[in-house]
């Protein structure tokens, strides 16, 4: 069986018992309940109560995405589970063929991948390539409303119990939208697969593929093929240990 596994947003509640008003925050920079605690103890403000919600936050995009991979596997004949990564059960990673997509900062135990592969990623925001024993920083540019560059991963390997995780993500939604197509489009499949055979003579079992990304209002534009790295069957590259 497969999951479809959405990065959500993280949102919390506030109530100011001084103003009497209670509002959900989204902090671009607080991805998850150990950054919440950190920042409870640091607040000084009076009479705030900070609590965590009860339920997901999905960016616009997550619509899209769903609506891509429901026609791939109704054409397929086959079903599939949806889940929020804040209601993801760890245990659940040996039970299905796993695909997580949405922004790699809300990937949650996911983000346990870059910790074996050659395309690092430091939180928030920043993928890091070595070059020439030089660490290249690769990190979105631009206002995501309108002409940006944000940056994408595709990446395909094995999971702990004979099952296949495929990671799909960017660093802005942007990125994540055209990772997505890479799984869902006819055409950038084949250009995908094209430039695997190119560079190995073969199509890879498992890969990993990193893209530098033009966008418009969030929406991709162009796009250029930066790295493509064969994963070797026999290592785990699976850490479920990982933040």
């Amino acid at each position: 069986p497969t999951m479809l596994v959405l990065g959500d947003l993280f949102v919390y509640n506030e109530y100011d018992s001084i103003l009497q008003q209670e509002r959900i925050i989204r902090d671009a920079f607080m991805n998850s309940m150990e950054e919440l605690e950190a920042f409870k103890l640091n607040d000084k403000r009076k009479g705030v109560a900070i609590e965590p919600v009860t339920y997901a936050l999905l960016i616009r995009n997550s619509a899209i995405w769903i609506k891509r991979f429901t026609q791939i596997f109704y054409s397929l004949e086959k079903d599939f589970i949806i889940r929020s990564m804040s209601r993801y059960n760890p245990k659940e990673l040996q039970e299905y063929d796993i695909i997580v997509t949405g922004m790699i900062k809300t990937m949650g135990i996911f983000r346990a991948y870059f910790r074996n592969s050659k395309i690092g990623y430091r939180y928030p925001s920043t993928f890091l390539i070595n070059e020439e024993n030089t660490t290249v920083e690769l990190g979105p540019s631009g206002d995501p409303n309108e002409y940006h560059t944000d940056y994408a991963i595709i990446a395909k390997f094995p999971g702990p119990n004979n099952n296949t995780i495929y990671l799909l993500g960017g660093l802005w939604d942007t990125g994540a939208s055209l990772s997505v197509k890479y799984f869902t489009d006819k055409n950038a499949i084949e250009k995908l697969e094209n430039a695997l055979k190119d560079k190995y003579g073969y199509l890879p079992t498992y890969f990993e593929a990193l893209f530098e990304v033009n966008g418009l209002d969030r929406m991709e534009i162009g796009t250029e093929i930066l790295h493509l790295n064969e994963l070797d069957a026999s290592i785990d590259v699976w850490d479920v240990t990982g933040n």
